[in-house]
């Protein structure tokens, strides 16, 4: 590895780093990929959640962490508009045999209104109700935990 790669990594980690995000989220682990067709039909068919918008992506890299060697990485984003406030993000990653699940509604570096996230938080679990249900995952606990890391 060539010792220029490292200064825009390390700088790249340096300034997320010092940025704190804040909102509501929810992580889980899965033992597999859920079918896509599953979570969107799901995620569409929630009460309160409307413009649903669903985008594919993937990447073949190199790693160096926790093993050496090529990555692949396949993403599932969906974004979703709840009302007034914004739009939150479901995302499904599967990266090397692990499958994350997240669900959320986060910003960078500023604090979201309590007031928004309280109206946020009841159609969020309903998301992940419904795409628990109908898709036969383990998300665990469908309530979101407040982020602020």
């Amino acid at each position: 590895m060539k010792p220029g790669f490292l200064v825009p990594v390390a700088g790249l980690a340096l300034l997320t780093g010092c940025e704190t995000f804040y909102g509501l989220k929810t992580y889980a682990v899965l033992a597999e990929p859920p079918v896509v067709e599953c979570v969107d039909s799901a995620l569409r068919g929630v009460e309160g959640v409307h413009d649903v918008r669903h985008g594919s992506g993937g990447s073949r890299g190199y790693q160096i962490f926790p093993k050496v060697g090529p990555s692949v990485t396949v993403s599932e984003v969906w974004s979703y508009d709840t009302g007034p406030g914004g739009v939150a993000i479901l995302q499904i990653l599967s990266d090397d045999g692990r499958v994350t699940y997240t669900n959320g509604r986060t910003r960078i570096g500023s604090r979201i209104p309590e007031a928004e996230l309280r109206a946020y938080a009841p159609v969020m679990a309903r998301v992940n109700m419904a795409v628990q249900q109908a898709c036969g995952l383990d998300l665990g606990d469908p309530n979101p935990a407040m982020t602020r890391r």
